[in-house]
């Protein structure tokens, strides 16, 4: 993260674990920061667009973090 802070993969990561920790305030804080790198996210348009990439079990995982941090879901 200190080396590419723009890298979405790893801040999308990093958002999702922090969700799952507990660490709202954290992952929030990513969360505004990945949404200025993908306006518009919505938890619709990232499970169009990552749904066949992982196994149904991880994207669940990614899903459920995303909505903890409070991405829309629209």
């Amino acid at each position: 993260m200190r080396e590419m802070p723009r890298y979405e993969s790893a801040l999308r990561n990093k958002v999702v674990a922090c969700a799952h920790l507990g660490r709202i305030e954290e992952a929030r804080d990513g969360l505004e920061q990945l949404l200025k790198l993908q306006p518009g996210l919505t938890i619709a348009q990232y499970d169009v667009t990552y749904g066949t990439v992982f196994s149904p079990q991880i994207h669940a995982v990614y899903l459920e973090g995303l909505r903890k941090a409070g991405l829309p879901e629209g």
